[in-house]
């Protein structure tokens, strides 16, 4: 077991306890809520194991992700701390390592760097990411700065002798394990859509969000009218990808997003055409693109730069809802 910082302590919490509760005490190999209670067990690098009563959708994901893994993790408490020689590398898999989706890796890095840049991080920032991958490189980008990160995902992939750039807390993204208003800035990565309850992922986004937070949610799919219904004439996208009877892959529309975020005390700061699809549109290299003769005339537009300017302004939003067009978008938690 590796030391807890100190403040991770002060942050554990649980939507059951109110918000004035004393901090969570250490003990034992153990973090313990003093007001309900609570106890989880705290593992390598002091990462807290949190899903101490996984939900029906949790170990449904769960156990998905073992059963592409015939015999990897027996138990679930190999699944939930997986020690490994050497932590796989984004930038290797931005570079398009075998096995892997390049472009899908190569995409989720610029529309980052895009939104990151938008935030004006100053470094006394707390985040949280949620759904993150095993090296955090997004983290990284708000650690250099200074900022205090934490992680969150359903399991923890560990090399025994680095320490993680971020303090690891299991957990569902659907029953955060922290306190309310304690995060600055909270990123998802093609993680929302994994939620079995939009709704209430908003609504535990904006418990744990001070005033004036900000909330990115990026690279998930969306659900477009003729999205799937394309599929016939080989333009559409099998409905949540081919893992979707394993996990929990789900497509919501962008109306969706944007109403539950306004309901629960964000106001939409900027929604975004995808920067990789931007690039490729304005290269004219669209081979192997999802919905190829559309996008093959959209490059002829593209290249024209003010209507490049007006569809980035008034196409996006009827493409999330006609096709199915990328989520990003950029959120802020109203002060008031």
């Amino acid at each position: 077991m590796g030391p807890l910082i100190s403040s991770t302590v002060d942050v554990l919490g649980c939507a059951a306890c109110p918000a004035d509760r004393l901090p969570f005490i250490v003990s034992d190999g153990t973090v313990r809520c003093p007001t309900c209670n609570v106890s989880w067990p705290v593992g390598p690098h002091g990462a807290v194991n949190a899903i101490d009563k996984p939900a029906k959708s949790v170990l449904h994901e769960i156990d998905g992700m073992r059963s592409e893994h015939p015999g990897q993790y027996p138990t679930l408490d190999s699944f939930f701390f997986q020690q490994v020689e050497q932590v796989s590398k984004f930038e290797d898999r931005v570079r398009g390592i075998e096995g892997e989706p390049k472009n899908y890796y190569h995409s989720t890095e610029l529309n980052f760097r895009y939104a990151f840049d938008k935030l004006g991080i100053i470094g006394s920032e707390r985040v949280l990411e949620v759904g993150a991958e095993h090296d955090y490189p997004f983290l990284r980008a708000f650690r250099d700065r200074g900022c205090e990160c934490f992680a969150t995902n359903l399991f923890f992939c560990y090399e025994p002798s680095q320490a993680p750039c971020a303090q690891v807390v299991l957990g569902d993204m659907n029953n955060l394990p922290y306190r309310n208003a304690v995060f600055d800035v909270v990123l998802l990565s093609a993680t929302s859509h994994h939620s079995p309850d939009l709704p209430g992922l908003l609504a535990e986004l904006s418990r744990v969000t001070r005033p004036g937070a900000w909330v990115l949610l990026l690279n998930d799919p969306t659900d477009g009218l003729f999205k799937h219904a394309l599929d016939r004439i080989g333009m559409g996208a099998k409905k949540g990808g081919e893992r979707h009877a394993l996990v929990n892959e789900n497509e919501y529309p962008v109306s969706a997003y944007r109403r539950l975020a306004r309901a629960t005390g964000f106001d939409v700061v900027e929604s975004f055409f995808s920067v990789y699809y931007d690039q490729k549109l304005r290269s004219g290299d669209v081979a192997g693109v999802r919905f190829s003769l559309l996008a093959r005339l959209a490059s002829l537009a593209w290249r024209i730069g003010p209507l490049r300017t007006l569809l980035k302004k008034v196409a996006l939003y009827p493409g999330q809802m006609i096709i199915g067009l990328e989520l990003n978008l950029i959120l802020r938690k109203r002060l008031t």
